[in-house]
C-alpha cells in the first residue's frame, strides 16, 4: 500500500489522523443516534389496514415484514456507528500517545466497512439502473465513487501514520 509522508495541505500525518479521528467519531456518534432513533420509531410506524383503508391482510403482512427488516437494519447500522465511535476514540488516543496498537483497529475496521459500503451501494446502483431509474442509479454510483474516494484517502492517511509509528517504535540496527 502507498505510504504518504504528509496528510496533505502541509499537515503532518499525526494532525491529519487526529482530524480524521474527530470527523469519524462525530460520524459514528451521529449514525449511532440516528439509527437508534429510527429503530425505536419503526415500532411506532402506523400500519393502516382493514377494509376501510383498502389494504389486504397480505399487503399488511408485507408492510410488517418491511418494518421489521428496516428495524433490524437500523440496529445493525447503530452498532456499526457505535463501533466506529469507539475505534475513532482509540485512534485519537493512538495518535496522541503515538501507539500503533491503538491505531491499527481503526484501519482494519475502516477497510472492512469501506469494502462493504462499496459493494452494497455499487450493487444498489446497478440494480436501480437495471430497473430503469437512470437518474437515481447514476446518483447512487456517483455518490459511492465520491464517498469511497474520501474513505480510501482517510484510510491511506491513517495507515501511513500507522506505518510511521511502526518505524518509529522499531529498534535501530547499525
Amino acid at each position: 500500500m502507498l505510504v504518504l509522508k504528509t496528510s496533505g495541505c502541509g499537515l503532518t500525518l499525526k494532525t491529519g489522523t487526529i482530524i480524521i479521528g474527530v470527523l469519524q467519531a462525530l460520524g459514528g456518534f451521529s449514525v449511532m443516534i440516528s439509527e437508534s432513533v429510527s429503530a425505536y420509531r419503526s415500532d411506532r410506524t402506523a400500519i393502516i389496514s382493514g377494509p376501510d383503508h383498502g389494504i389486504s391482510k397480505e399487503e399488511e403482512e408485507n408492510v410488517k415484514r418491511y418494518v421489521q427488516g428496516h428495524k433490524e437494519l437500523c440496529i445493525v447500522l447503530a452498532i456499526a456507528g457505535g463501533i466506529q465511535l469507539i475505534l475513532s476514540i482509540l485512534l485519537l488516543y493512538g495518535a496522541d500517545y503515538e501507539s500503533p496498537k491503538l491505531v491499527k483497529p481503526w484501519v482494519i475496521f475502516s477497510m472492512i466497512m469501506t469494502g462493504v459500503m462499496v459493494a452494497t451501494y455499487f450493487g444498489l446502483g446497478i440494480v436501480t439502473l437495471v430497473l430503469g431509474f437512470d437518474k437515481v442509479g447514476a446518483s447512487i454510483l456517483i455518490g459511492i465513487v465520491l464517498a469511497s474516494a474520501i474513505s480510501f484517502y482517510f484510510i491511506l492517511v491513517v495507515h501511513s501514520f500507522y506505518r510511521y509509528l511502526i518505524e518509529l517504535k522499531s529498534p535501530i540496527i547499525i
